[in-house]
């Protein structure tokens, strides 16, 4: 007859393992994929910046052009004018022009004077695309 005491043998679990396997490819695969964002939005960076740029400029020229439209509208208004107030109600006017500031685009627009477009950001920005996605395909 067997010992009653015998101890029995336990069945290995792998479910435990198996789940950590599956949540480590998942977890390395995301971060990869976000690896491969960063990537794109650094190619993108210096287009983005030309365009950025161009956008900026464009402005700022139709910008100048309204206003040498205005100023020349308040040069024939001053020629026409024939009161000494008209004179200085145009001359006002000239005034809050010249005060007036050229563009509209705010600054942080400016991708050069952001720094995204640096070549040491740039530099740095690519070491850790490649070391990042290096590092999770090991």
């Amino acid at each position: 007859m067997a010992s009653v005491n015998q101890p029995r043998q336990a069945m290995p679990n792998f479910r435990t393992a198996r789940l950590v396997g599956i949540f480590n490819v998942l977890f390395s695969t995301e971060i990869l994929l976000c690896g491969l964002c960063m990537g794109g939005s650094i190619l993108m960076t210096p287009l983005w910046a030309g365009l950025m740029g161009r956008v900026q400029q464009q402005t700022e020229s139709r910008m100048q052009a309204i206003r040498q439209s205005e100023l020349a509208a308040l040069d024939r208004q001053e020629k026409a004018a024939k009161t000494d107030v008209e004179k200085a109600v145009i001359a006002t006017r000239r005034e809050e022009l010249a005060k007036r500031p050229v563009s509209t685009l705010p600054p942080t627009m400016d991708m050069s004077k952001i720094g995204l477009t640096d070549p040491t950001m740039m530099a740095w920005s690519w070491t850790e695309v490649f070391s990042g996605i290096a590092v999770n395909v090991m």
